[in-house]
């Protein structure tokens, strides 16, 4: 990867298998959400990022085509091949990820000036 890219799940999505729901609801993923609020309030930090928006059904085929099936859990951050060592929490064919949401805002602080969360 030539820039870190992160992967979200799009907003207003719908889940007919989920339990108590009518089949109008639309949910959001609370962490992909939490990302998306740091990104509008920093909009001008993300111009090095690569933010992709993938539907929330699975298979999510970009995420599968680089790290696998196991690894298609969102939010992930998948980290440029210039990121130094150290900041993933996992890797798969040869690619190195951070998974949580709190190490993503970490990595994203670090490596592009982010102002660092506060939990």
């Amino acid at each position: 990867m030539k820039r870190d890219t992160l992967f979200l799940i799009e907003t207003g999505f719908a889940d007919p298998g989920y339990k108590g729901a009518d089949e109008n609801a639309r949910f959001y993923c609370p962490y992909c959400a939490t990302i998306e609020g740091v990104i509008a309030l920093h909009p001008a930090l993300f111009g090095d990022v690569d933010v992709v928006r993938v539907p929330f059904q699975r298979p999510r085929t970009a995420l599968v085509d680089l790290i696998g099936e196991a690894n298609q859990g969102l939010p992930r951050l998948i980290l440029a091949d210039d990121a130094p060592g150290g900041l993933e929490t996992g890797s798969a064919n040869g690619v190195r990820f951070v998974s949580d949401v709190e190490q993503i805002l970490d990595v994203l602080s670090r490596r592009h000036g982010l102002p660092r969360a506060h939990f």
